[in-house]
C-alpha cells in the first residue's frame, strides 16, 4: 500500500511539476508577444505621422494611403500569422516609399519627414529585437511541450504549440518597382 501511495505522490509531484513549467514558458511567450505588439502599435502611430508630412507630395499619395489604411487593419488583428502578413504587406509599402523619396530631395530635407524617418528605423530596430525575443521564448516553449515525458503531460492538458513571427518576403533581393507616374 504505502509503495502504491509513494507512485502516486511521485506522479503526481511531476505532472505539477511539468505543468508548471508549461504555464512559465507559455506566459514568457505571451509576453514577449506583447513586447512586438507594443513596438508593432508605435510604428502604426508613426505612419499617419509620417503620411502628413508627405502628404504634400502628390506622388507619395497612393503610397501613403496605402500606409494608412495597413496602419488601421493592424489593430483589428489578433493573430501572430495575420499581424505576420500585415507587416510583410507594411514592409513592402515602406521600402517603396521611402525609394520614392530618394528622388525627391526637398522631401529628404524636410525636418519633420528626417526625423520620423529616424524614428521609423529605429521603431524597426525595436520590432527586429522583440521579433528574436518572441521567437526565443516560443522556440523554448515549443521544445519543452515537445520533450518526452512533457509531451505526455502537454496532451492530457491540451497546451499547444505556438507560432514564430517570422517575416519572409519572396521578393527579397529583388529590384523595388518604383512606379513614378
Amino acid at each position: 500500500m504505502s509503495s502504491l501511495l509513494i507512485g502516486v505522490t511521485v506522479i503526481l509531484a511531476v505532472t505539477v511539476y511539468f505543468y508548471n513549467k508549461f504555464i512559465v514558458t507559455r506566459n514568457r511567450c505571451l509576453a514577449a508577444w506583447a513586447d512586438v505588439d507594443v513596438q508593432l502599435v508605435r510604428r502604426h502611430e508613426l505612419i499617419p505621422n509620417l503620411v502628413r508630412t508627405v502628404k504634400g507630395y502628390s506622388e507619395f499619395e497612393t503610397r501613403a494611403l496605402s500606409l494608412v489604411t495597413l496602419a488601421r487593419s493592424y489593430k483589428e488583428t489578433n493573430s501572430v500569422t495575420g499581424v505576420t502578413e500585415l507587416e510583410q504587406q507594411l514592409n513592402q509599402e515602406f521600402s517603396t516609399l521611402f525609394a520614392l523619396a530618394e528622388n525627391y530631395p526637398e522631401l529628404k530635407a524636410n525636418q519633420s519627414f528626417s526625423e520620423l524617418s529616424d524614428e521609423l528605423v529605429e521603431t524597426e530596430d525595436q520590432i527586429q529585437h522583440a521579433r528574436r525575443y518572441y521567437n526565443g521564448t516560443v522556440r523554448t516553449y515549443n521544445t519543452v511541450l515537445q520533450q518526452f515525458p512533457n509531451s505526455l503531460i502537454a496532451k492530457l492538458f491540451q497546451f499547444k504549440e505556438k507560432s514564430f513571427f517570422s517575416l519572409t518576403r519572396p521578393d527579397f533581393g529583388l529590384p523595388i518597382d518604383v512606379d513614378l507616374q
